[in-house]
């Protein structure tokens, strides 16, 4: 079991890269060969499966996905409804199956081999300090292919998965395909009952009906990753669709074209005498930046939030062409990356609309 998490923000983050889980338990079942990630619910690790009764290994390998013991119980439940929810979808991760010892929880699924399209380094980038690589624009269109792709499995079956980062989307340079996984700020989209009354799949029917009341317990709209998030998320607004995924993916699509990491960040919250106020004052400035202080104080003036715009940033949008540093970027990418990063999340390109851009025929 883990020890009590400590208050002071190094000593915390100490404690949580020391973790490490107990599992000694499924050591009749699988062998783990080393750990290849960790979020804020629990460490993954890679493994061999045995033989149950020789104990010798198989060619099969898995993940498993060791809970932290201090995660509260429903938000387990969330995460292992989705992951059965999605089983036997196209471009998502697998769920094998899970397995509870003693205060430990597991969540085993398929695993997946990862050469992350951002880690490759290109001729003539080498030098690059703390950013990406421009990669060929034929490598930057298959890896948004492929995401697009999971996020149009998802959203066919009415999920916002409200996490879309490079690190929740494993990939593979040499296949071209890849998995969208981590479900733990996951919701359903507000048509969701209409679903459930097409929906023939009594098993899967269910599914549906635990979450939604599971949703209305958690209250959701949790805040996903910083610098990946659209002003909607941030500002919690009630209603929240499947653009925010898009602008996830449109923020990575961005990332690619400019060699930049983090061009959207700072978050940041301020208790004022008036009360409890949450504005994004670095972030929206990031934001304002790029789409101009008109855009965004249009789209935050009808919330309950604040905002500090600085006097010297520009009213209107820049032009993408003042920002995108790619030599093939061209008109057709132009169109397809300013239909992903719209400000107003009803005006934003659906996932099937965007898998079918001419971007991706040229």
């Amino acid at each position: 079991m883990l020890s009590k998490i400590p208050q002071s923000q190094g000593a915390a983050l100490k404690w949580y890269l020391g973790q490490n889980a107990d599992y000694s338990d499924l050591e009749d079942f699988y062998k783990i060969t080393k750990e290849v990630g960790r979020g804020a619910n629990g460490v993954v690790y890679k493994a061999c499966c045995l033989d149950p009764l020789t104990k010798q290994e198989t060619d099969g390998n898995v993940a498993i996905k060791a809970m932290y013991c201090t995660v509260y119980p429903i938000f387990l439940l969330l995460e292992l409804y989705f992951l059965s929810l999605v089983k036997n979808s196209p471009n998502v991760v697998q769920f094998q199956g899970w397995i509870f010892k003693g205060t430990q929880l597991f969540f085993i699924t398929d695993f997946y081999e990862n050469m992350p399209l951002e880690e490759i380094k290109y001729p003539g980038t080498e030098e690059v300090p703390k950013g990406i690589s421009l990669a060929p624009m034929k490598d930057i269109k298959d890896y948004l292919f492929a995401l697009l792709e999971g996020l149009a499995t998802l959203h066919e079956l009415g999920i916002i998965h409200r996490d879309i980062k490079p690190g929740n989307f494993l990939y593979n340079a040499q296949s071209k395909k890849g998995v969208v996984l981590d479900f733990g700020l996951a919701e359903l989209n507000e048509d969701v009952e209409e679903r459930i009354l097409k929906e023939k799949d009594l098993n899967k029917k269910d599914i549906y009906l635990n979450l939604i009341e599971l949703l209305r317990i958690t209250g959701g709209h949790g805040l996903g990753t910083e610098g990946f998030m659209p002003l909607e998320q941030v500002l919690k607004k009630e209603k929240q669709g499947y653009g925010v995924d898009i602008w996830s993916a449109g923020v990575i699509f961005l990332e690619f074209l400019t060699g930049k990491q983090q061009i959207f960040r700072n978050l940041r919250l301020k208790k004022q005498e008036s009360g409890f106020h949450r504005y994004a004052g670095g972030f929206t400035c990031s934001l304002a930046k790029i789409f101009g202080k008109k855009k965004i104080a249009e789209a935050v003036k009808d919330s309950e939030y604040k905002i500090i715009l600085p006097n010297d940033i520009q009213e209107e949008q820049l032009l993408w062409t003042e920002i995108v540093t790619h030599p093939e970027f061209d008109d057709m990418t132009m169109d397809l990356l300013d239909k992903m990063l719209r400000i107003n999340p009803n005006e934003r390109i659906s996932a099937l609309d965007a898998l079918s851009h001419p971007f991706f025929n040229k």
